[in-house]
């Protein structure tokens, strides 16, 4: 199993780093690192994360924390045979919101 991320998600991702490189690149690095073993970990274990149920499209929407990042949600689900990731967020924003 392989994963890739949506436009979206990368935005979301991207976004993320630049914020976190602003006051601390060291930190944003290890998002980076973090982001990358949890993505690999959900490639092992698709069902690991915790199923959406306020996420009616996409269908089938699952979230599991960053490892070390626990505010940062990495909001997936299972194509075929990879893994896609949707979106990318903290957990302070209006998650539900995201998919709309």
């Amino acid at each position: 199993m392989a994963y890739y991320f949506t436009q979206q998600a990368e935005s979301d991702f991207l976004q993320a780093v630049s914020y976190l490189a602003d006051d601390n690149p060291q930190i944003a690095n290890k998002l980076i690192s973090q982001v990358e073993l949890t993505c690999e970990l959900i490639t092992e274990m698709p069902m690991i994360g915790k199923h959406v149920e306020y996420i009616v499209t996409p269908k089938n929407i699952r979230r599991f924390h960053v490892k070390q990042f626990h505010s940062y949600i990495l909001f997936y689900r299972i194509i075929e045979s990879d893994i896609e990731i949707v979106r990318f967020a903290h957990a302070s924003k209006d998650l539900p919101a995201l998919f709309i």
